[in-house]
């Protein structure tokens, strides 16, 4: 039994130091693995009773041990996720994203969708919205709808800017946005452009906001923003 136990302990210590190590990792990817781990325990206590059934009274205890290893490090490893969901930093528009807080820090992963885009649930003004992070636009580009959703007085803009996107030139109007928040991580008084109703299918959330960042990191599938 104590080489099942060893086994599972050596598990989750190198996953502690996988993640200890800052790669950017999709914590949903975790979970099979403490799942595994926990039929790998779940063998060698059938086995043992199999074998020594006057060894129940040690067998209680040796399982209560690997449950709470196996409590103890889902909670770690999905800590960050729990809080995020309370405090409304997570969600799932084609793709994953994650706030998590350190000491003076604040963190959102977002995860690259089937279509290849960064795209995360955010807020204008507090309004919910679908952001696509592009570190290729100069600066935050929003939908004409959503900015009005945001209270934008979008009857007073002049729309005058001209704009290159993939689907060529629109015309736009500089704006500031009161707040801009992904996850956990807000920033007040934003440089933005709302283009003409009809010219933008979806906003996107460029330099204006990514430049006041303490960093973004793309690591393979994984952009991580940092305030």
């Amino acid at each position: 039994m104590l080489g099942w136990l060893l086994l599972g302990f050596a598990t989750l210590t190198a996953l502690f130091f996988y993640f200890q190590s800052g790669r950017a990792i999709d914590i949903d990817a975790v979970g099979p693995i403490v799942g595994a781990v926990a039929l790998v325990l779940a063998a060698g206590l059938i086995a043992l009773k199999a074998k020594s059934p006057a060894s129940g009274r040690s067998m209680i205890a040796m399982s209560a041990l690997a449950v709470c290893l196996l409590a103890a490090a889902g909670f770690w490893l999905g800590h960050d996720r729990i809080a995020s969901l309370i405090a409304g930093g997570h969600s799932r528009p084609g793709s994953d994203s994650a706030a998590s807080t350190m000491p003076g820090q604040v963190s959102v992963l977002i995860r690259k969708s089937a279509e290849g885009k960064f795209a995360t649930t955010g807020a204008i003004n507090s309004i919910g919205a679908t952001l696509i992070v592009d570190t290729g636009a100069t600066a935050v580009m929003l939908k004409y709808s959503d900015a009005e959703a945001a209270g934008v007085d979008v009857a007073a803009l002049t729309f005058t800017t001209p704009v290159q996107t993939a689907n060529g030139t629109v015309y736009a109007a500089p704006v500031r946005i009161r707040s801009i928040s992904v996850g956990l991580l807000k920033l007040q008084d934003v440089e933005a452009l709302v283009a003409q109703a009809g010219s933008l299918n979806e906003n996107l959330l460029g330099m204006s906001f990514l430049r006041r960042l303490t960093s973004y990191e793309l690591n393979g599938d994984f952009l991580t923003l940092r305030e």
